[in-house]
């Protein structure tokens, strides 16, 4: 028994170092084993940017992932103000004038004037009709109704016509800019973010432009603006399946801008506005738009 003593005691720093070699494999498996049991590991990645993107010949996946990351920390801010009128000749003025010369908007005219001018349009009136004084005019404006002051316009020469106008100052005036169509900006998926409003108008002279107000949309490579006849579109599926036009590239995005409608081309078909990462083939935002 002794003799058993004094060997472990004699390789008791082998048998201790064997043991530590032996316990370092078991105690590195029970770590491994059972550390998720009370150690939490925290990830939080971003769902790839490129998800739906068609990926163009010659680059990867990771590369339009890359490209679309990038853009998107980049700030491109625009400030348009609203288009003006383009100044009209004497005869584009008169044409205007005999355009929204409506019985309708005659008698509205007439209504609002000061005895005075009234009296001076009962004189140019009485001009037109044969056997009517001035005083008989205004008496019979008091309660003309719009077919008879139809009558009364029919026999105007377009001097008349323009003497008449030159007393409604109001009416020489160009409308201003009026709303068709509006909408709001919304986000295409959870990295494609859009806000801001956007209405389409028709300007006095007859174009149209959409514009964007309070416009802010993630950034990307070439983004275009479009309009489609597709009320919602959610895919580049939606926007190709009818109509559309694409307006030109975005000029920037953040900040108030103008689009210019071809000419010619009517609004009333569209009934969206796209923000469209043309290259990749992804919808950035879009604007269902409505009757302004």
């Amino acid at each position: 028994m002794g003799g058993l003593g004094q060997s472990i005691r004699k390789y008791r720093g082998w048998l201790i170092v064997a043991a530590v070699i032996v316990a370092i494999p078991v105690l590195a498996l029970a770590w491994w084993l059972g550390s998720p049991l009370f150690i939490n590991k925290t990830v939080d990645e971003e769902f790839p940017y490129s998800i739906g993107a068609v990926v163009p010949e010659g680059m990867t996946r990771a590369q339009v992932d890359q490209t679309m990351a990038t853009m998107a920390m980049m700030e491109e801010e625009v400030s348009e103000a609203m288009p003006e009128a383009p100044p009209q000749t004497a005869d584009e003025m008169m044409a205007s004038v005999m355009d929204n010369m409506t019985p309708e908007a005659m008698a509205e005219a007439i209504q609002s004037m000061t005895p005075e001018m009234r009296a001076e349009i009962a004189e140019t009136m009485a001009e037109a009709v044969p056997g009517m004084t001035p005083e008989m005019v205004a008496e019979a404006m008091e309660t003309m109704t719009p077919e008879m002051m139809t009558g009364v316009m029919q026999n105007m020469t377009p001097e008349m016509m323009a003497q008449m106008a030159a007393m409604m100052p109001e009416m020489m005036a160009p409308a201003g800019p009026v709303a068709v169509k509006q909408g709001m900006f919304r986000d295409a998926d959870s990295f494609h973010k859009g806000e801001g409003s956007a209405t389409l108008y028709t300007l006095p002279d007859g174009s149209h432009v959409l514009r964007f107000e309070d416009f802010r949309v993630t950034n990307g490579p070439d983004l275009r603006v479009i309009l489609a006849s597709h009320p919602d579109p959610m895919s580049r599926g939606n926007v190709h399946s009818g109509e559309y036009v694409e307006l030109g590239k975005l000029k920037g995005n953040i900040g108030n801008q103008n689009y210019p409608l071809p000419e010619g081309l009517s609004p009333d078909g569209y009934n969206s506005v796209i923000i469209y990462c043309k290259p990749f083939q992804v919808i950035f935002s879009v604007a269902p738009l409505s009757d302004g």
